[in-house]
């Protein structure tokens, strides 16, 4: 079950820190 969680709270920390690059991207282009 830990594993499981470890592995959920990776995918969203990855998904939110690929979201803010593409923001920062988006403000400089």
């Amino acid at each position: 079950m830990n594993r499981e969680i470890r592995l959920l709270v990776l995918a969203s920390t990855t998904a939110s820190l690929g979201t803010k690059s593409c923001n920062q991207h988006r403000t400089t282009t």
